[in-house]
């Protein structure tokens, strides 16, 4: 009898362990972030694809827009998996320049 007892208690126990918390829906789900980032250095459509696959590669990125006539790129990423400072810099491994980063309002 005690054994059983021991036994019930034990599984309780186990059962309560692996009870998952209910996870906050709104702290889980990212926001989108659309930034329009002005780009210097670009001078043919090589370049263009350097720009685009090197902020495409970034984990969080969902888009990637990149004008070679307009020397910038639209971007839109996931907050709190990237950021405009990760977008930057992996950019400008690449030799290109960075001058601007403004952000979209409005976007859903």
């Amino acid at each position: 009898m005690r054994n059983t007892i021991l036994i019930a208690m034990l599984v309780l126990m186990a059962f309560s362990c692996n009870q998952k918390k209910p996870v906050n829906q709104a702290n889980t789900v990212s926001k989108p972030v659309v930034v329009e980032l002005s780009i210097t250095g670009m001078s043919c459509m090589g370049c263009v694809e350097t720009v685009r696959s090197s902020i495409a590669q970034i984990n969080g990125i969902d888009t990637v827009s990149v004008s070679l006539e307009n020397s910038n790129a639209f971007v839109t990423y996931k907050s709190g998996k990237t950021d405009t400072v990760t977008i930057r810099k992996a950019v400008e491994l690449n030799g290109y320049k960075v001058t601007a980063a403004k952000m979209i309002e409005g976007v859903q």
